[in-house]
C-alpha cells in the first residue's frame, strides 16, 4: 500500500515538472503559461510551509559565494 503524498509534496512535484517543461519549451504561449504556473506553485509552497512552520529566515534563501578578483586578489561575497 503506497503512502499518500502531502499537499506540500504534491506542489513541490508540480513545481519541478513545470520548471522542466519551461526549460524545454520553445512556444512563447506555453512558456508564459508555465511561468504563471511556476509562480502559483511557489506561492502555494510558501503558504503550506508557513502553515507547517517550515519557513526559513530570508538570509538562508540566498546562496553565498566567495569570489576572488584575480587582478588584485581581493575577496568579496556575492549573494544570489
Amino acid at each position: 500500500m503506497s503512502e499518500e503524498q502531502s499537499p506540500l509534496d504534491i506542489w513541490k512535484e508540480k513545481l519541478n515538472e513545470f520548471q522542466k517543461q519551461e526549460a524545454i519549451s520553445s512556444d512563447v504561449a506555453v512558456k508564459f503559461q508555465l511561468k504563471k504556473q511556476i509562480e502559483e506553485s511557489k506561492q502555494k509552497i510558501q503558504e503550506l510551509e508557513k502553515q507547517e512552520g517550515k519557513i526559513l529566515p530570508k538570509a538562508t534563501d540566498r546562496q553565498d559565494f566567495t569570489v576572488y578578483r584575480l587582478h588584485n586578489n581581493k575577496q568579496f561575497n556575492l549573494l544570489l
